[in-house]
């Protein structure tokens, strides 16, 4: 298993753990396992098989839960846990963009994580790039458990006529181009 899918597979774990500390204890003699939901929006087959591999080892290491991955279109995917939320069927866990953590907090969708983070190893947040320790009032709501690439472009004749070389190389330069290159 690459070093990338380890490292995914461990913060979707713990990220679990937060889950298995809010769960009642359903699991009793003679009782069904218990089920976790986690709501997806279909992915990729490469995706695909990496969230199998993680369904897989979670319940390996938790024998009494049933992981179940409810798969939907992104299209849509936004409302369509805004909806269900409302008509009472909820996920355990869910995934979303990262303008939505906020909105789906606010309309009580997300429960804090903040408890379930403290009782971690200390590492834990530090192995999670500093982008996603964001809290909103005050609070962690969500943990990452991917994230895109992000690109700039840039026009290379409007630089050349300012005199600029290449693009920014940090946010402070990202702002003096800007500066330099727009018209006041």
């Amino acid at each position: 298993m690459s070093r990338r899918i380890q490292t995914l597979l461990a913060v979707v774990l713990v990220g679990f753990l937060g889950l298995f500390l809010t769960l009642p204890d359903a699991v009793q003699a003679g009782q069904a396992k218990t089920e976790v939901r986690w709501f997806q929006w279909k992915t990729t087959e490469v995706g695909e098989k990496l969230m199998n591999e993680v369904k897989a080892a979670f319940e390996k290491d938790n024998p009494d839960v049933t992981l179940t991955l409810v798969d939907s279109p992104f299209l849509g995917f936004h409302d369509k846990v805004i909806n269900l939320f409302q008509a009472n069927v909820l996920a355990d866990v869910v995934m979303a963009q990262v303008d939505w953590p906020v909105e789906y907090a606010e309309l009580g969708i997300l429960e804090p994580l903040d408890a379930f983070i403290a009782k971690e190893p200390k590492p834990f947040m530090d192995n999670i790039f500093p982008t996603f320790h964001k809290k909103w009032r005050g609070k962690q709501y969500y943990l990452p458990i991917e994230t895109g690439p992000v690109a700039l472009f840039y026009n290379t004749e409007i630089f050349k006529k300012a005199g600029i070389a290449g693009p920014p190389k940090t946010w402070d330069e990202y702002v003096q181009i800007a500066k330099k290159v727009t018209n006041p």
